[in-house]
Formats: C-alpha cells, sequence, structure tokens
C-alpha cells in the first residue's frame, strides 16, 4: 500500500514534482495522503478525510467540544455587555433625572476652520450601542463666521423640524432617519450650547417630549436645564462613560465631514466652472500643456491653436483665468463682426487689438 500511495504521488514526465509532505495536525506527521493541497494528491480536487477512531477522532472531539464551549463563554460576554449597558442607562436616568432611560440618544456636534466649511453632525446610540446607519451630516448654510451657537441653532432645528413633519405622516412613508424623538439629546458644549438647545426645543413645543443635557469637554461635566451648577456624574461610572463615548463619536463624525469638505475645496482647480470644459477636455488639455500652472501662464495663442477647442471655449476659458479684459471683449466684438461678414478668421495676438 506503502508502494502504490508513492506511485501515485510520483510525478510524470514534464511535470515538477508537487509537495509530498503536508502537515497533519491529527498525528503530527507530514503526510501526502492527508494533504490538503491538491497538488500534492496528483489530481485537480482536495480530498476530506473524517476520522472514524484512534487519536485522529479523540482530535476532533476535542475541537467540537472546544468550539462548544467558546460559543458559551461568547454569549455568556455578550450578556455581560447588555447587563453593562442597561446599568449605565439606567444609571444616567437617575442621575440625569430623566423621565425613562435614554434607550436613544443623539449628540450633536460642530466643527469649522475660523468659519469656513462649517458642518454638524449626529450620531445616534440606541440601547448603549452606536447605530451608524443612523448618523447624519449637516452642512451649515445661514451662519456666516465663526457662530458655534448659531450653527447649533440651525442644525437642530433643521432636525427637529424634519421630525414634526415626519409625525404628520403616515407611518409607512415615514422616513427612519428623522421619524422618532431621542430619550435624550445631547450637545457637546457648555451652558451656551444648552440654552441654545432649549430655545430650539421651546421654539419648536417640544420641550416636554424630549430631555437635553450638554457635556462639557474640559471638565467632563453635565449640564441640565434649570440648574446653575452641573449635574454630579461620578468619573469612571458607566453612566459618564456612556456619554463620553456618544460625545467622542460625535465629534469623530463631525471633523471626518468637515476634513471632506475641506479638502474638496483645496482640490477645486482653475478648469472648473468652465462652460464646455468637461472631464475629457480637461484632462486633454493638461495632458498638452502639462500642468494647472502650464495652463494659467499659457499665452492665447496657446488656447487657440488647439483645433479640438471651440472658440467659445478658449474665450471662457481665458476669462476664467485672466479676467475679462478689454482686449478680449475687443476681439470677441472683431471676431462677431468678421462672422457676419463671412470673412475669414480674425488672428489672435497677446497684446492689445
Amino acid at each position: 500500500a506503502q508502494a502504490e500511495a508513492e506511485a501515485r504521488h510520483r510525478p510524470g514526465p514534464g511535470r515538477a514534482e508537487a509537495p509530498r509532505r503536508e502537515w497533519w495536525a491529527a498525528s503530527g506527521e507530514r503526510r501526502p495522503e492527508r494533504s490538503v493541497d491538491p497538488r500534492s494528491a496528483g489530481v485537480g480536487r482536495p480530498h476530506l478525510h473524517v476520522p472514524q477512531r484512534g487519536e485522529k477522532k479523540a482530535l476532533l472531539e476535542m475541537v467540537a467540544k472546544n468550539a462548544a464551549e467558546e460559543l458559551v463563554r461568547h454569549r455568556l460576554r455578550r450578556s455581560a455587555d447588555h447587563n453593562a449597558r442597561a446599568r449605565a442607562l439606567n444609571a444616567l436616568q437617575d442621575a440625569l433625572d430623566l423621565p425613562e432611560a435614554p434607550l436613544r440618544i443623539e449628540c450633536y456636534d460642530m466643527s469649522h476652520l475660523q468659519g469656513t466649511d462649517y458642518v454638524g453632525s449626529m450620531v445616534v446610540m440606541e440601547d448603549g450601542l452606536p447605530k451608524p446607519s443612523e448618523y447624519k451630516r449637516f452642512k451649515v448654510r445661514d451662519v456666516a463666521g465663526n457662530d458655534d451657537y448659531g450653527a447649533m441653532e440651525e442644525v437642530l432645528t433643521r432636525r427637529l423640524t424634519a421630525y414634526l413633519t415626519e409625525k404628520e405622516l403616515p407611518v409607512a412613508e415615514r422616513k427612519r432617519h428623522f421619524s422618532y424623538p431621542p430619550q435624550l439629546l445631547l450637545v457637546d458644549g457648555g451652558k451656551g450650547q444648552l440654552n441654545v438647545a432649549v430655545r430650539v426645543l421651546q421654539e419648536l413645543n417640544l420641550e416636554e417630549e424630549i430631555p437635553v443635557a450638554a457635556l462639557a469637554k474640559q471638565f467632563e461635566e453635565v449640564y441640565r436645564p434649570g440648574l446653575a451648577d452641573p449635574v454630579r456624574v461620578p468619573r469612571g461610572s458607566e453612566a459618564l462613560y456612556l456619554l463620553q463615548r456618544v460625545r467622542d463619536e460625535a465629534h469623530r463624525f463631525a471633523i471626518t465631514y468637515h476634513r471632506q469638505l475641506r479638502a474638496k475645496r483645496m482640490t477645486v482647480s482653475v478648469l472648473d466652472g468652465v462652460p464646455g470644459l468637461g472631464p475629457v477636455r480637461k484632462k486633454r488639455l493638461l495632458a498638452e500643456l502639462g500642468s494647472i500652472k502650464a495652463v494659467r501662464q499659457a499665452p492665447r495663442e496657446t488656447f487657440e491653436a488647439l483645433g479640438w477647442l471651440p472658440d467659445p471655449v478658449v474665450e471662457a476659458l481665458w476669462e476664467k483665468i485672466h479676467g475679462d479684459t478689454g482686449a478680449g471683449s475687443a476681439l470677441r466684438e472683431a471676431r462677431r463682426a468678421m462672422a457676419e461678414a463671412g470673412a475669414e478668421r480674425v488672428p489672435v495676438t497677446s497684446g492689445p487689438v
């Protein structure tokens, strides 16, 4: 039998010798007939062997037992995590004097760079776990300059107005993101941000329906409406840790969106927004001139010499780069007159016409 096995795995003429020794965990040996490499068997498919007795069967039973025990431990960890989250939510309800455990928490944060690319973020935790499918990003529209309070007011107003609109629709027509109110609305900041949130809730008549709080970064203090001093949530407690998690997630989400917008704005090209200059022509223009800098420095004759670039596009591109100069206006009038007279094309020069 051993000789037959060796003959079966011996390479034929013109074939490289296939791996003949493969690790077999059950016995600690290297045996080609137990290999998981199809090449070592000399055929195009692997063979699976199920041990029926001996040490290999004992090993299989031990693996199955270990897997079953690991599954039990995994379920116990999940159960423990659920109990920890439940304790944190109940502790948070007691600490902030909420009417019910905040199973849905929404946290809001703003991000900007010296008043530019102002964005807001909304992150959601349900049952103490992040729910990324419910996250929302807001591009602040109506706030000029560095105004955190104004940006917060705009974002909260847009979100809660959307909730009131969804509330009036039939259940089947509601969208998931804004259909439900939070059991706790958390804003990143101190008393100023809290007052903004309270004002928005009052203007929309939601102050009795949605509890609100603010978490300040400096000393991790929690502020609630109507209280002059911050609520003392014990440091290291599960309740404070839950608030910190959702606050930090809102900050991360806002920063990420802000960086995306800033990177997009910084990569805007001088070729963007030129009528008639689409992606294909942009790519071809950069390929022929070499770079954006070369496009900026090129004389007008260079663009006119490109036969595939129509005259109106050349005119628009020149105006985008250098502005609408008097020479450009005069040239357009001369071209128009010559075109009406059926004359030849007016030669273009970089100097005055």
